[in-house]
C-alpha cells in the first residue's frame, strides 16, 4: 500500500474545509429566522445563545464558532 505524503493530505483537507464553508456560507443567506428559532427552542432548554447571559446545563454557545473544544469561560465540563 502507498502511503500519501502528509502535505498532500493536508491539503486535500483543507480543500474540503473550504468546499464545506462555501456550502455554508450559501446555505445561511438562505436560512429563514423562524425555523432557526424553532429549531434552537429545543437546544435553550440547556443553553443559552448570547454574551450576556451565563451558562446553564450546558455552556453559552454565543461566539462558539472557532472556540477550541471545552473551552467556554466559566463552565465546569464533565
Amino acid at each position: 500500500m502507498r502511503r500519501i505524503p502528509v502535505f498532500f493530505y493536508l491539503l486535500g483537507w483543507c480543500g474540503l474545509v473550504a468546499a464545506q464553508s462555501d456550502l455554508i456560507s450559501d446555505r445561511l443567506t438562505q436560512a429563514e429566522a423562524t425555523t432557526g428559532q424553532l429549531i434552537f427552542n429545543q437546544c435553550a432548554v440547556c443553553h443559552t445563545a448570547s454574551p450576556d447571559q451565563t451558562h446553564r446545563i450546558g455552556p453559552n454557545l454565543w461566539d462558539i464558532v472557532g472556540r477550541p473544544i471545552a473551552h467556554a469561560e466559566g463552565f465546569d465540563y464533565s
